[in-house]
């Protein structure tokens, strides 16, 4: 299935998504879905979101990596939060 012998693959899902489960690459799994499957956004999120949960639990000791993307938002969101405090403080300075 795999060229990664430490994982461990369900036979029913195909083994390049769950690849890209176990590599924290949720998105791309996504849309990979989306193109094999012809699914909506939705649809194929919650079929990725399913895989990933019956995959955590047939596997539980399996070495699942972190999202790729995680922190990129809250990193954003105190960029935006630094800006505003500075301009409050440079308009009262005024």
């Amino acid at each position: 299935m795999s060229d990664k012998p430490e994982r461990q693959y369900l036979e029913d899902a195909p083994a390049e998504v769950q690849d890209l489960i176990y590599d924290g690459r949720k998105i791309q799994a996504i849309k990979l879905v989306r193109e094999r499957m012809g699914l909506g956004l939705k649809e194929a999120k919650e079929k990725v979101d399913a895989l990933g949960g019956r995959m955590r639990e047939q596997f539980p000791d399996a070495p699942f990596q972190a999202s790729q993307n995680a922190g990129c938002g809250t990193a954003m969101v105190m960029f935006a939060l630094v800006v505003a405090v500075c301009a409050i403080v440079m308009l009262r300075m005024v």
